[in-house]
């Protein structure tokens, strides 16, 4: 069955949006839709309390997809008949490792190991208890998920006996640990414990596995190897292609092949977190198991890292909490994302706006860092929602009201919120609320109040800010300044969006707008073909030829879209269109002639080069002249899209591969651990990071290689080169990301199958 559109719209009249209306003929409106029997059984100020809460979450857009279900097994589709990148699909299954499985609008587009392999689920298998409490209520098993806990016979002490059904669900139940329920936040598989021995022996009062099973619950589901409950302490175990189905089921939210098992309306209430994000964490104590419960498997408080804001009904959620009050759980990932964690890389992920699901075991997904972009999770989770992503050949024109990326902005906004910079024309405010990806005119309006005269825009702010009234006018004074920059991921971003925008809004504004930061993109290319950071009147480092953040690759492959007419960009005019081939053209001649050249042949290229010789050049005083394998891989994939690359192109990606399997690390892997809380010039760390030995750890890269020795090298900074990660200052261990895995998809699928391509007769149309 077709899935319901959603909107939403910010009620708050800030000037941002006055500004906004300003540019459009098109009102900012507040589209919930209501019935009249849910305005007369709720009270206005619960009303009220209900509309704030779906704003401090994010509205969520569901495409109007046609989803299916498995029957006795899952269908499959490609990933080109759902119109995804391929490449970006293999990318997932070579990251994770592992057992999976990548579905899309029902049908699974990839699987990766043994599909029917049933091994423990650990934690990732907790929201599985919650989903058995929502059948109870549905059932009439129990009255409310608020039911207290002692009305099914435990004997509680008397600090306890105000927990619930809710609390259990959410990890505030207190049971073990010092503050009574609802008090403070802590992951307590104590109280897992009590929690799926209340639902089996109190309330369904049966065999885990015939409860699970009943053909009214889970049996519905059609299970092609089924959940086994482990008999003393009810952990779970089940292959990758069954987990898939109960996460399906929850994005579905209860519906299953066009049945409701279970009311819409608990998974509008509770698909979000339950935890308050200003709820304290439990303090220092001893697990008292007075009942003698048991545990699920871990301590009473052993994986308190992140909860408050991002925690509730045994899932994880894109919110932001105690651990992260500024910025979501996973900055990269779409605001709906749902998450399991597991033990040993057992997780599921679930995408509602891009009509996703992800499930893995055994498999890398890295470790829950609350906020931070560099997270390997993250990283992860943004590779999924590429994935998951319709390809750019293959978008259609935008249906009114549909969201559009937000990638390009985040770099920007996770400087403007994160990173301290005092010469800032305004500063981000504690809490300072964001735009819903769905919220285009808002996005836009901003994107246009910050666009300079010249056409660019400044950068490291967040495009996404509500801002206040003092904030509109302080950018509005800055209007005529030329503070433009390329610098992460600044001004092609803003070009690409404005497209988008136009394109599936016609406003004819928009259009002028984008077609000024466009003509400011080719006024910036140098003579020699190559892009500086900033521009006009780049000074130092700035004005060199920079690949580093985004900058280069991120303006030619909007350029290449806007060359080859992708959907965006069919409205371009054909001049523009002539003038973006010819830049694209003399920009792989400046790449050709920035590889770095060493006695034993080329390798790939540095964060930047010098405008006049195309050295290799150092930029800020820890970012020496070097080799750095994440701009070669980006560069690499860029010349991948060219049409009809001349044998010096294909030699110099042979040769940038090469030069990265090369310089693959392994036995290595990169941990944060606790440490003092220390502030520096431009950020607080409460952590260190250090590198430890893993015979098991995946391949890594360093983000610098010595030219001519392949010595991966650190520096702080005072600039001196060091080559140990441990011998450079915890300002720059803590400020940085000096390793990572940005060539594994590429030397792995993406390459080997273009190569392969390249190979292939070429077709010749009939005469």
């Amino acid at each position: 069955m077709g899935r319901p559109r959603y909107s939403c719209r910010a009620g708050s009249r800030n000037l941002s949006a006055i500004a906004l209306q300003q540019y459009s003929s098109s009102p900012v409106t507040f589209m919930i839709p209501i019935t009249s029997n849910f305005q007369k059984a709720i009270p206005t100020r619960w009303l009220t309390f209900f509309l704030i809460g779906i704003l401090a979450v994010g509205c969520r857009y569901s495409p109007a997809a046609e989803n299916v279900f498995p029957g006795s097994t899952w269908q499959a589709k490609s990933g080109r008949e759902l119109k995804l990148d391929e490449g970006r699909v293999e990318a997932v299954a070579a990251a994770f490792g592992g057992r999976g499985c990548i579905i899309k609008n029902g049908y699974v587009v990839k699987t990766w190991g043994d599909q029917s392999l049933r091994k423990d689920w650990a934690s990732s298998a907790k929201p599985v208890l919650s989903t058995l409490l929502m059948f109870a209520l549905h059932e009439g098993k129990i009255k409310s998920f608020d039911q207290p806990v002692a009305d099914f016979g435990w004997e509680l002490l008397p600090k306890d006996r105000t927990m619930t059904l809710r609390h259990l669900a959410s990890m505030t139940s207190g049971y073990a640990r010092p503050e009574k329920p609802g008090a403070a936040w802590a992951y307590n598989d104590y109280a897992i414990q009590l929690y799926q021995k209340t639902l089996f022996d109190k309330i369904f009062q049966g065999d885990p596995d015939a409860v699970f099973h009943d053909p009214h619950r889970f049996g519905a589901l059609k299970l092609e190897d089924g959940f086994v409950f482990r008999k003393t302490n009810r952990r779970v175990s089940a292959s990758v292609r069954d987990f898939a189905r109960v996460a399906w089921f929850w994005l579905n939210r209860g519906n299953w092949n066009g049945g409701q098992l279970l009311p819409r309306q608990y998974f509008d209430d509770n698909m979000r977190p339950q935890v308050p994000p200003n709820l304290p964490l439990s303090s220092d104590a001893t697990t008292n198991d007075y009942l003698q419960i048991g545990t699920y498997g871990g301590e009473s408080n052993h994986f308190s890292i992140a909860g408050p804001g991002v925690y509730g009904f045994n899932w994880w959620f894109n919110g932001k909490g105690g651990k992260s009050p500024n910025v979501r759980n996973w900055p990269d990932a779409p605001a709906d994302t749902v998450m399991s964690l597991g033990r040993g890389g057992n997780c599921s992920v679930l995408m509602p706006s891009l009509n996703l699901v992800v499930v893995a075991a055994d498999a890398d997904w890295g470790e829950l860092d609350p906020g931070n972009p560099d997270a390997m999770m993250n990283r992860r989770l943004k590779l999924i929602a590429e994935a998951g992503t319709p390809s750019p050949a293959d978008r259609s024109q935008m249906p009114r009201g549909q969201r559009i990326s937000i990638a390009g902005f985040r770099d920007g906004a996770h400087h403007w919120r994160t990173i301290r910079d005092a010469t800032r024309f305004i500063q981000p405010l504690p809490e300072q609320a964001t735009y819903a990806p769905e919220q285009v005119e808002e996005i836009v309006g901003n994107i246009l109040l910050f666009q300079r005269a010249n056409g660019g825009w400044p950068k490291d702010y967040d495009y996404l800010a509500v801002l206040t009234p003092d904030q509109v006018a302080a950018v509005r004074a800055t209007h005529d300044r030329t503070d433009t920059s390329f610098d992460n991921h600044n001004t092609h971003s803003q070009v690409d969006y404005l497209a988008r925008a136009y394109t599936g809004y016609g406003n004819e504004a928009w259009r002028a707008a984008c077609l000024g930061g466009f003509d400011f993109m080719l006024a910036a290319q140098l003579a020699n073909g190559g892009f500086p950071q900033r521009y006009p009147n780049p000074k130092s480092y700035s004005a060199h030829i920079t690949f580093n953040d985004g900058v280069m690759i991120g303006i030619l492959n909007v350029l290449k879209d806007a060359a080859d007419g992708a959907p965006q960009w069919q409205w371009l005019d054909t001049d523009r269109r002539d003038r973006a081939r010819q830049a694209i053209g003399r920009a792989v001649e400046c790449i050709l002639n920035c590889q770095i050249k060493t006695p034993t042949g080329r390798t790939g290229w540095c964060q930047q080069h010098d405008e006049k010789t195309f050295e290799a050049a150092s930029a800020r005083t820890f970012e020496l002249a070097s080799c750095c394998p994440q701009d070669t891989t980006e560069i690499v994939r860029f010349l991948m899209r060219l049409d009809s690359p001349d044998e010096r192109v294909v030699k110099a990606m042979d040769d940038a591969v090469a030069w990265l399997r090369k310089t693959q690390l392994s036995g290595i892997r990169v941990e944060r651990v606790p440490a003092k809380t220390e502030t520096f010039e431009r950020h607080t760390a409460d952590f260190d990071t250090v590198v430890v030995a893993d015979p098991n750890a995946p391949p890594l890269w360093a983000r610098h290689y010595e030219i001519g020795t392949d010595r991966p090298i650190f520096a702080s900074r005072d600039g001196i080169k060091r080559y140990t990660f441990a011998e450079i200052d915890r300002e720059r261990r803590t400020g940085t990301l000096w390793y990572g895995n940005w060539p594994l998809p590429l030397i792995q699928s993406e390459y080997p199958r273009w190569r392969e391509k390249q190979r292939e007769p070429k077709q010749t149309q009939p005469k």
